[in-house]
C-alpha cells in the first residue's frame, strides 16, 4: 500500500509525506512487515519570530544571549524505517516484535547570529545582545526495538504489555539547546488493562 500526504502552509509551503507499507500473511496466524515513511516538522512561531533573553554573562558592559527566531527556518525531515512480526498462537492472544531505524536530516541547530548594541537601560546600564539563530544544519538518527502482547481471557477483559528499547544519537552538538539530546528514555514499559461494562459502557 501506498499513500501520500500533502499539505501547505505559512512557513514553508507544500510539503509531501509518503509512505509505502507491505505484507505478507506467512499463514492464518502469522504476519510479516514492512514500511518505509517520510514526515516533517514544520517550523513554528517560534522558530521564526521569538527572541527570549536568556542570561548575563561577561565581566565588562552586561551581554544577554537572544534565542531568536528567524524566517530562513526550513523543516526537519525524518525517513523511517520499520519492519515487524506478529504470531497468534491462540485465538485470545497475539504477539508482535517490531525494529525500526530512523533518518533526521536538517534539524534546526543553534548559530550565532549578529550583535547589536549597546543598548542603555535604568537598571542593568550599557549591554549587548547577542543572537542565535536556529539553522537547519542538524542530523540525527535512531533505532530500536519493541515487543508487545495482548491476552484476552475474557470477553470483556483485555490485558496487554509492552517493552520499547530505543538509542537516539544527534551527529553534531548544539551548545544552545534547540535539540534535545539525551531526553528521550532507551528503555519504556508499560502495562494496561481493558475492561468492558455492562450496559454498552
Amino acid at each position: 500500500m501506498i499513500n501520500t500526504s500533502i499539505s501547505n502552509n505559512d512557513f514553508t509551503g507544500f510539503e509531501y509525506q509518503p509512505s509505502a507499507r507491505i505484507a505478507w500473511l506467512a499463514d492464518e496466524n502469522q504476519t510479516f512487515w514492512g514500511s518505509v515513511s517520510r514526515a516533517v516538522r514544520t517550523p513554528n512561531i517560534a522558530n521564526s519570530d521569538a527572541q527570549v533573553l536568556l542570561s548575563p554573562i561577561g565581566l565588562g558592559p552586561t551581554v544577554f544571549i537572544a534565542q531568536q527566531g528567524h524566517k530562513s527556518a526550513n523543516s526537519e525531515d525524518l525517513i523511517a524505517y520499520e519492519a515487524g512480526y506478529r504470531i497468534q498462537p491462540k485465538s485470545n492472544i497475539s504477539i508482535d516484535a517490531a525494529v525500526y531505524y530512523n533518518d533526521y536530516r536538517s534539524l534546526l541547530l543553534g548559530q550565532l547570529g549578529q550583535v547589536s548594541g549597546p543598548f542603555v537601560d535604568p537598571a542593568l546600564g550599557a549591554y549587548f545582545v547577542q543572537s542565535v539563530l536556529p539553522v537547519n544544519t542538524g542530523s540525527a538518527h535512531s533505532y530500536g526495538a519493541e515487543l508487545s502482547t495482548k491476552w484476552q481471557p475474557t470477553d470483556v477483559m483485555e490485558l496487554a504489555a509492552a517493552y520499547t528499547y530505543q538509542t537516539l544519537k544527534f551527529d553534531q552538538r548544539d551548545p544552545f539547546g534547540f535539540s534535545f539530546n539525551g531526553k528521550s528514555p532507551r528503555h519504556q514499559f508499560n502495562v494496561r488493562s481493558t475492561y468492558l461494562l455492562p450496559h454498552n459502557i
